[in-house]
C-alpha cells in the first residue's frame, strides 16, 4: 500500500505543473486585465503547494526506507 501511495504522490507531483498550466490556458482568455493581476498570489500559493508535495514525497520515501531497513535487519 505504501508503494502505491508514493507512486500516487509522485504522479501528482510530476503532473501538477502541467495541470496548472492547462487550467491557466483555459481560464486566462476570459479574465479582465485587472483580474489577471490577482493571479500572481495564486501562482505563489501553487508554488508552495508544489513544494509541500515535494517535501511530503521525500518524507514518505525516507519512511519507507527506514521501515524496510528495520524489517530486513530482523529477518
Amino acid at each position: 500500500m505504501t508503494w502505491f501511495h508514493i507512486a500516487g504522490l509522485a504522479g501528482l507531483l510530476a503532473a501538477s505543473p502541467i495541470v496548472f498550466y492547462q487550467i491557466w490556458r483555459f481560464v486566462a482568455p476570459g479574465l479582465y486585465p485587472n483580474e489577471k493581476k490577482l493571479v500572481l498570489p495564486l501562482v505563489f500559493i501553487l508554488y508552495l503547494v508544489f513544494r509541500t508535495w515535494t517535501a511530503r514525497l521525500r518524507e514518505a520515501e525516507d519512511h519507507v526506507f527506514v521501515v524496510n531497513r528495520l524489517y530486513l535487519s530482523t529477518v
